[in-house]
C-alpha cells in the first residue's frame, strides 16, 4: 500500500479588493470574504467554486488558472475538466 498527502494551495486576487490565499493547512488572508474550503475538503473544490460565483458574484476563470500537478502536464488538464463539472 502506497501513502501519499495531497498538498494543494489557492491563491485568488482580484485588484483593488483584496486576496484570499488558502492551503490544506490553514487560511493565510481573506480580504475577499469568501468561505473557507477547509483541511480535508479538496474533493469539495467545484461546489466551492460554484458558491463563490453565486453568493460573492466572483466567476474565475478556470481555463487562464495555473493548475500545477506536480511534472504531469495531463493531470493538469483533468483537473480543469473537473473545475468545469
Amino acid at each position: 500500500m502506497e501513502a501519499y498527502s495531497s498538498r494543494w494551495e489557492l491563491n485568488a486576487r482580484i485588484a483593488e479588493r483584496g486576496e484570499f490565499s488558502e492551503s490544506e493547512k490553514k487560511t493565510y488572508r481573506n480580504d475577499l470574504g469568501l468561505p473557507i474550503l477547509g483541511c480535508g475538503n479538496l474533493h469539495a473544490f467545484p461546489t466551492w467554486l460554484r458558491q463563490v460565483r453565486e453568493k460573492n458574484g466572483l466567476d474565475f476563470d478556470t481555463g487562464a488558472a495555473d493548475i500545477r500537478v506536480g511534472r504531469k502536464r495531463a493531470a493538469g488538464k483533468l483537473i480543469a475538466q473537473w473545475l468545469e463539472s
